[in-house]
Parts: structure tokens; C-alpha cells; sequence
């Protein structure tokens, strides 16, 4: 045998980028809590750099573009966030829609009517009837917060155009 040198091989890095890691959503939606949901589950997709498949801003390319296959592993993983965090009666209503993008969309017109009167009654109505009843005071106090909070938002979101003033207006003058 003769002595020759074993042959040095230099290892090849592969860098593979998965984001399989888990996605807690610390909610799941239902028929009542869409308000809470929604900024949390948009906050969770936009921290992954994926928000553009809520709106739409990443465009579902052409079949046979190069960047087909990626596209759809994405949009299935942003779908698969949304459908995860919902109850079983609401992912059997939003799964077969074919986007994110859809799902989102349709989620926010089912439990968003865009006029918001009858939630903003119902919140008025709570922070009134809401009373501290023994517990401590902070837990009172972040109760109310939440609730007006929450009309603070939903009223600002109407105060964009005249028909929106007028609009918020008229629903608070029927509380």
C-alpha cells in the first residue's frame, strides 16, 4: 500500500430556512372575541414577516414563475395560523378558502359589520354595569381600561371621512 495523503474534504454549508417553529396564538377565536383576536393574530403574523399575505400585498404569482412553490408554502402556513387559532365550528366555516388573504377577509366580515354601533352600545352598557364586587383594584381598573379602550378604537375608526363622523355621532347619540 502505498502512503498517499487522505483526500481533505472541506464540509458544504447548507443554510435551510424553516419557520416551523411553534406559532402561539394565546387565543382562539370564537363568536365573541374577534376584537382581541384580530390585532394579536395580525401582531403574531406581522413579527414573521408575513403580513402581506393578510392583505394582499404579496400577490399570489403566476403558475410556472419561480416563485410559485414558495408562495404557496407561505400562504398555506399563514392560513394554517388562522385556521389553528379558531374552534372547530370556525375552521370548518373559513378552511376550504384558498388564500390567507380570503380567510382574513372573510373572518373580518363575519364578526366586523364595519359599523361597530351595536358593539360600542354594548360596551357602554358594560362599563357602566361593570362593578368592583370585591376584587382587587387593579383587576377592577384593567377591566375598565380594556373596555374603553376598546371604544376609543372602535370609534376612531370610523372618524376618517365626514360620513364616519357623522355616522359615530349618531350612534353615540343613541346611547
Amino acid at each position: 500500500m502505498e502512503n498517499t495523503p487522505a483526500a481533505t474534504s472541506i464540509p458544504q454549508v447548507v443554510n435551510v430556512q424553516y419557520d416551523n417553529s411553534t406559532f402561539p396564538t394565546g387565543i382562539i377565536l370564537d363568536e365573541d372575541n374577534y376584537g382581541l383576536w384580530s390585532p394579536i393574530m395580525e401582531m403574531r403574523i406581522s413579527s414573521r414577516n408575513k403580513v402581506g399575505f393578510l392583505t394582499g400585498t404579496v400577490a399570489k404569482p403566476a403558475i410556472g414563475d419561480r416563485t410559485y412553490d414558495e408562495w404557496v408554502t407561505n400562504n398555506n402556513r399563514v392560513k394554517s395560523w388562522l385556521i389553528d387559532s379558531m374552534t372547530p365550528p370556525l375552521m370548518k366555516r373559513f378552511i376550504r378558502l384558498p388564500t390567507a388573504k380570503d380567510i382574513w377577509d372573510a373572518v373580518a366580515k363575519t364578526f366586523n359589520d364595519g359599523s361597530d354601533e351595536t358593539k360600542i352600545f354594548d360596551l357602554n352598557r358594560r362599563s357602566f354595569n361593570t362593578r368592583q364586587d370585591g376584587k382587587p383594584l387593579s383587576t377592577y381598573y384593567t377591566e375598565l381600561v380594556a373596555i374603553f379602550q376598546e371604544i376609543d378604537q372602535r370609534s376612531m375608526s370610523q372618524e376618517d371621512t365626514v360620513q364616519g363622523v357623522t355616522h359615530l355621532h349618531t350612534a353615540m347619540s343613541r346611547l
